[in-house]
């Protein structure tokens, strides 16, 4: 899943790659263009427009979330609802993968993805949570300085497929 969708450049290509993909975003208006892409190239992906913190899934539904631009965008009064839906919607043993600005951009006001932030809102004893590395992303006011993280969901992967 691609929480935060957007346009959908990043399920695109997933989907590109053989995976089966659900892009997910509140924009309405993002989610269009990400469907005019998707067809353009002629790739299937499943998008829906969703309260990105109340998922319209079933609990433990996902393998795998990524978010590129979404946590560094939340407050942090929502990053435990953040945390807590994405942990929901999970399998055990799944994985999210964080991506985000580590500073303010311009006129861009970011909550940075950094190595504390990450221990606040994602429990050691829910989480097992990877480095916090250095890697640019890239938009349309230029590179930006960002962080991305790996955590794995604890729990037991269920024997049912």
């Amino acid at each position: 899943m691609d929480l935060g969708c957007g346009a959908g450049l990043d399920a695109i290509f997933m989907a590109e790659q053989g995976l089966y993909v659900l892009g997910v975003d509140s924009s309405r208006k993002a989610l269009k263009i990400a469907r005019s892409r998707a067809d353009k190239k002629r790739v299937k992906v499943e998008w829906l427009a969703a309260d990105l913190f109340d998922l319209p899934l079933e609990n433990e539904a996902i393998d795998f979330v990524t978010d590129r631009g979404l946590f560094h965008v939340i407050d942090d009064n929502d990053r435990p609802r953040y945390s807590s839906e994405v942990r929901r919607i999970l399998k055990p043993k799944g994985f999210v993968m964080i991506r985000g600005a580590s500073e303010n951009v311009g006129q861009d006001r970011f909550n940075a993805v950094t190595k504390s932030a990450v221990d606040r809102f994602f429990q050691r004893s829910e989480w097992s949570i990877g480095p916090v590395v250095s890697l640019p992303l890239f938009s349309p006011a230029g590179e930006i300085d960002a962080r991305m993280v790996i955590l794995e969901k604890k729990g037991e992967k269920s024997s049912k497929r």
